[in-house]
C-alpha cells in the first residue's frame, strides 16, 4: 500500500483515495472523515455551531453555557393564619381609612404631586415675591 503525504495532517492512499476537508479553526487539510462537528451548549442541549474541525482541535462543550439548575420554590403553607393578637374586621379597616382620609385632607390641595398652599396664602406669597423684587 503506497501512501503519499498531503499536507501536515493527512496521508492519502493511492489505491483508495478519500475526500479531503479543511479545518475551520486551523485551516489545515484533513481527511473528511477526520473532521468532526464543533458542538456547544445552548440551553439544555448541544447544538452544532456550523464548524467542521480536525478531531484533535475540537473543543469540549463548555458546561458553563448551560442554564443554572434552580431549586424549586418553597411549598406554600396550607391555610396560613395571622398572629392571634391581630384582629382585622370591618371596624378596624374603616378606622384605618378614616385616619388616612383625615390626615390626607389636612395637607391641603395637591398640585403636581406636591401639597400646595391654600389659595389665599399663595396669593400673598406671589405678591411678596413680585413687589419684593422692585422694593
Amino acid at each position: 500500500m503506497t501512501m503519499r503525504p498531503k499536507g501536515k495532517h493527512v496521508c492519502i492512499d493511492e489505491n483508495a483515495p478519500e475526500a479531503l476537508g479543511i479545518c475551520d479553526f486551523t485551516g489545515f487539510v484533513h481527511l473528511r472523515r477526520d473532521l468532526v462537528k464543533q458542538m456547544e451548549w445552548r440551553g439544555n442541549r448541544l447544538v452544532w455551531t456550523g464548524f467542521l474541525v480536525g478531531r484533535q482541535y475540537a473543543d469540549k462543550p463548555n458546561p458553563q453555557l448551560r442554564p443554572p439548575i434552580l431549586k424549586p420554590d418553597p411549598v406554600p403553607i396550607l391555610l396560613p393564619r395571622l398572629p392571634q393578637e391581630t384582629i382585622i374586621n370591618w371596624n378596624t379597616i374603616t378606622l384605618f381609612w378614616e385616619d388616612v382620609n383625615d390626615n390626607w385632607s389636612s395637607l391641603g390641595t395637591l398640585q403636581d404631586g406636591m401639597p400646595a398652599l391654600p389659595e389665599s396664602e399663595r396669593l400673598i406669597q406671589a405678591q411678596n415675591v413680585y413687589f419684593g423684587s422692585f422694593g
